[in-house]
């Protein structure tokens, strides 16, 4: 890791030196001071319990050789996969939660040391647990390895013991460190133990235990707190008060503080894969090893914490650090150089670059002006202008004469070799007025193309500023694109793509983009034009056809705001989600059809970005620089890439499938019996039982550089006819498997798009029912086609009577009511009438008296309710009736009588051209008594002036409306105070339908009837 982080920064300012970015050269710190690393040598994660780890105190990290990472926490042992924790506690079988060592056997199994709770080995995902009943030395378990035979050697609160032959034994020859506290174990590559503990450092080897004295100037005891033996089989010791001790040829090496070291005590060494080692204090943070001094990381650089208790280099080149009270961090190569406030940006929110023929950089920022300089050492261009300071700026530009332009809120000034040449202001330049200047571009042909906020476009030269008359944007102007003998090309907010001629009208080219956002525009050496929209993707332009790329073709962000070129020809995206490299050929390719996904490498935080949202909506909002190094305006601040120095991490990410779940419960997967290589089969399986669906298959791809960019892709054969992409999805579903056999595929590519040679299999085999057998459906076939010959004559000859039978019923029930409606009619209707008439002229009688014509008056008022109930038990029970129109033209009826000699006025919405579609009596009689209701209540609690009745039909629902504008009520407080509103209710859903009621004090009433015709008769939205 040393000599790779060494070349690297010396390519760098090899390159800023031709550039003329000198600062890129800054000397080393000089290490007498103790100063920390250079800045921008190193990006720092961190992952604490709000990621989900169980506890922030890492004391033991391992990584075993299936790719996971484990750590040891004061909470309970945890698995990392770069994305998720699973823990594991008392509850899956730790006897301790306080995990202190953890070490990988050769069979791998994994073993763990915990603070109480004795020695734990976990197989097959089970944890079995050995205890000072099991004969452990002493409780507290805190340094574990493997010698050469395959035995462990465990180091207790209380002195050694081994594991050998599936039991603890004790070895005589480790009898003088018997009672004793181990510290540390380690074995080195001859095959000895060595031994840290609080009697001194001894080293076992042929069955010998020998002591280690210290250097030859104080011979004092080695308590090692940590071990380390490094590639070249020098061993280092951590002894406490700012010492490590390095054994180099038999001959002890002393480093303190006059070698970089701080006083305080190292409590973990490791050693990269470039050969760097690493040592964490217990207080003063990290520090590597580098021309034989140790050079500090502390908080100020960007660690965490600065108490560490374990150190573990992965495979990937990533130094993950353990800590005391942050959690776990990682320690990581800068790919990106950020530009910020510490290099001299008087603000972070940078809207656009520029270089100068010198090599310096003009940077536009909102709200903090123009910044010119070289990385590191930034200083702000003065912008006040008429005493007015302007400070908004958004677009900034170089011209082939060296001069340069930038613009912002109000303004658009010139200048070269850094001195104003002109201004243009609010002040003195109409066109200015409530104006912000947002994209700017060379002509050419000569002159400065200027697109604003607003919408306008306009083109300045020599001097004088001319708005294009015809308008080539509904929105902000955001991006400029011009070929030297093409057409400008413009892209806005709201009116997506449009082309400028030289002559003629402007051509919109908006419906056919995904997005009419454009934020970003490039023509590429071919005279293609890519096209980065907001929410839209990527659109090529070619020859006049256009394709569009999404994430659901492998981009990594749909936004696009900003599209640079470098030298070998690939297209480089600022994005709201990172920086992503994209293949210029596999974009073609599928654009052209020819492939159906792009693979491109991610930049982010990982990578040292300060911010992953990169800046859109000027132009020009990045660029690439003379050396070749690519500029990124950023939300916070500027972001360098240069492609050349960009290696690709050639690691493919290890693909694990983790877990299987079938309706909702976990499956437990079973190793297939012998060589499943060489029957070309997946080496395990799992087994269905019949009617089980919501397949859900989890897996995982370890690799630590950028693991949240790992991408996967997988193929459940036998189902799918090839590979489906599931970009970051770490899950696979499917619903209802055929019965069959499958087999489940996975693989995984890293953020550098390198795709893992090897894939997760699981063989899948779905059982079928019986009655879903072969033999079944066979048997069951004969059987069907004997029985269906005789069964067919049979049904159709009952289902003929049947039916001629309910026709039978039918018409005498409806003879019977038509029967009963007439005698109703005809003999009580006409007594009734009779009655009532003779009451009336009992009534108008001179001589009567005023007692009688009271009782003749309460008899006819009877009499009538009598012949008006009368009429609707008639009109109920004619079978003629049964039809949704006559039910209709009813109610309209009664509810004119209703209100005829009232104050109320009834207004009626009713369709002309209803269908004749038959309606039920019972559905009749329940829907016209609700009616019949809200009616009365209408008239007795309302105090409406008006009331309206309306029907309207959609589907196969009938809806009655009646709505007044009376003085409305407070639903809350009469539910439950009456009968009316419940028998509505009540009414409606004996029919299928439901009552809905509105109403407000002072608003008014509004009841609602919804109810289905019978047999579901579909109507086409029939309204009144």
């Amino acid at each position: 890791m040393l000599s790779t982080l060494h070349n690297s920064l010396l390519k760098r300012v090899a390159l800023a030196l031709s550039a003329g970015w000198c600062s890129l050269a800054s000397p080393a710190t000089d290490a007498a001071t103790n100063e920390p690393a250079p800045p921008g040598e190193f990006v720092f994660r961190t992952w604490g319990t709000e990621a989900g780890l169980p506890q922030n105190t890492i004391n033991a990290l391992v990584q075993t050789r299936d790719g996971y990472m484990w750590l040891g926490t004061q909470g309970g042992l945890a698995r990392f996969d770069g994305v998720r924790f699973t823990v594991f506690g008392l509850q899956d079988g730790l006897p301790g939660i306080q995990a202190r060592a953890l070490y990988e056997d050769a069979v791998g199994n994994l073993w763990i040391g915990t603070a109480s709770g004795g020695l734990s080995r976990m197989r097959d995902g089970r944890f079995e647990n050995f205890t000072l009943g099991d004969g452990l030395a002493g409780v507290t378990v805190s340094a574990l390895t493997e010698d050469a035979s395959g035995r462990l050697w465990v180091g207790t609160s209380d002195g050694l013991i081994l594991w050998q032959g599936n039991r603890l034994i004790h070895d005589a020859s480790l009898l003088p460190l018997e009672h004793t506290v181990i510290r540390s174990l380690i074995r080195d590559h001859r095959g000895a133990i060595w031994i840290g503990s609080a009697l001194g450092l001894f080293e076992f080897n042929d069955n010998h235990l020998t002591e280690c004295i210290g250097p030859e100037s104080d011979k004092q005891i080695v308590s090692a707190y940590c071990l380390l033996e490094d590639k070249a089989g020098n061993i280092w010791a951590g002894i406490g008060n700012g010492k490590v001790l390095c054994r180099r040829d038999g001959v002890w090496v002393t480093y303190n503080e006059t070698t970089g070291l701080p006083f305080a005590y190292v409590d973990a060494l490791s050693e990269s894969a470039d050969g760097t080692i690493w040592a964490g204090s217990v207080g003063a943070g990290l520090y590597y090893f580098r021309d034989g001094r140790f050079h500090a990381i502390r908080k100020q650089d960007g660690l965490s914490d600065e108490a560490i208790r374990s150190l573990l280099p992965d495979r990937d080149g990533n130094l993950w650090v353990g800590m005391r009270t942050t959690g776990l961090e990682r320690v990581a190569h800068r790919k990106v150089t950020p530009l910020g406030a510490a290099q001299g940006l008087t603000n972070d929110f940078v809207r656009s670059v520029a270089e100068s023929p010198d090599g310096s950089l003009w940077v536009a920022t909102i709200g903090g002006g123009v910044c010119h300089g070289w990385p590191g050492r930034f200083e702000p261009v003065p912008t006040v202008i008429n005493s007015v300071d302007y400070t908004f700026m958004e677009s900034i530009v170089e011209m082939r004469d060296g001069n340069l332009w930038w613009a912002g809120s109000g303004c658009l000034i010139q200048s070269k070799e850094g001195k104003q040449i002109t201004a243009y202001t609010r002040a003195d330049c109409p066109w200015l007025a409530n104006v912000t200047v947002t994209a700017l571009l060379e002509d050419p042909r000569g002159g400065l193309w200027i697109g604003t906020r607003q919408g306008a476009l306009l083109k300045q030269h020599d001097g004088v500023v001319t708005p294009i008359k015809n308008r080539v944007a509904l929105g902000a102007v955001t991006s400029l694109a011009q070929s030297p003998d093409g057409p400008l090309w413009v892209g806005s907010v709201g009116g997506g793509l449009c082309q400028v001629p030289d002559k003629g009208n402007p051509n919109f080219l908006t419906n056919a983009l995904l997005s009419p956002y454009v934020l970003a525009l490039h023509l590429d050496r071919e005279g293609t034009l890519w096209i980065g929209t907001e929410g839209g993707g990527l659109n090529r332009l070619q020859q006049g056809n256009l394709a569009r790329i999404t994430t659901r073709e492998g981009l990594g962000d749909d936004t696009i705001s900003q599209i640079l070129e470098d030298d070998a020809g690939d297209l480089w995206l600022g994005c709201n989600r990172g920086i992503f490299r994209v293949r210029k050929a596999e974009l073609n390719e599928l654009a052209e059809g020819k492939r159906k996904f792009v693979h491109p490498r991610a930049f982010g935080l990982n990578d040292g970005m300060p911010a992953e949202e990169c800046s859109g909506g000027s132009c020009p909002a990045g660029l690439k620089t003379r050396s070749g190094q690519l500029c990124f305006s950023t939300v916070r601040g500027v972001v360098l890439i240069d492609p050349r120095q960009q290696d690709v991490n050639v690691r493919a990410p290890r693909v694990l499938l983790e877990e299987v779940s079938v309706g909702g419960k976990l499956q437990t997967l079973a190793r297939r019996p012998g060589n499943a290589a060489e029957e070309d089969l997946p080496p395990i399986e799992l087994t269905i039982a019949p009617g089980q669906s919501e397949f859900e298959f989890h897996y995982t791809g370890l690799s630590f550089s950028a693991p949240e960019k790992v991408r996967f892709r997988f193929w459940l054969e036998g189902l799918d006819q090839g590979w489906i992409e599931a970009g970051t999805r770490r899950v696979a579903y499917f619903h209802e498997l055929p019965p069959g056999d499958y087999t489940f595929h996975v693989s995984a590519c890293n953020a550098d798009g390198v795709w893992s040679d090897e894939t997760a299999a699981l063989g899948v085999t779905v059982l079928p029912h019986f009655w879903e057998t072969r033999w079944f459906r066979a048997a069951a076939g004969f059987f069907v086609v004997g029985l269906s010959a005789g069964l067919v004559y049979w049904v159709v000859r009952r289902k003929y009577h049947r039916r001629l039978k309910l026709l039978e019923t039918k018409n005498s029930i409806d003879r019977e009511r038509l029967r009963i409606s007439q005698d109703m009619h005809d003999d009580i209707g006409s007594i009734l009438t009779r009655v009532s008439i003779l009451s009336d002229l009992g009534q108008g009688g001179a001589e009567g008296e005023v007692a009688a014509r009271g009782q003749f008056e309460r008899i006819g008022n009877q009499v009538r309710s009598a012949v008006q109930a009368l009429d609707v038990i008639v009109w109920a029970t004619n079978p003629k009736n049964d039809n949704l129109r006559r039910f209709a033209d009813y109610v309209g009826r009664f509810t004119d009588e209703f209100f005829e000699n009232s104050t109320v006025r009834c207004w009626q919405e009713m369709p002309t051209d209803l269908p004749n579609l038959p309606l039920r009596s019972d559905i009749r009689h329940n829907v016209f008594l609700a009616i019949k209701e809200a009616c009365n209540n209408v008239l007795k609690h309302s105090s409406a002036t008006e009331v309206w009745l309306r029907l309207a039909l959609e589907d196969s629902m009938v809806r009655f409306a009646i709505e007044d504008n009376g003085r409305g009520f407070d639903l809350s407080r009469v539910a439950g105070s009456g009968n009316g509103l419940t028998n509505m209710q009540t009414r409606l859903e004996e029919c299928g339908g439901r009552t809905e009621v509105i109403s407000s004090l002072g608003q008014g009433t509004k009841v609602r009837f919804e109810f289905p015709l019978p047999n579901g008769g579909a109507i086409a939205g029939i309204s009144g």
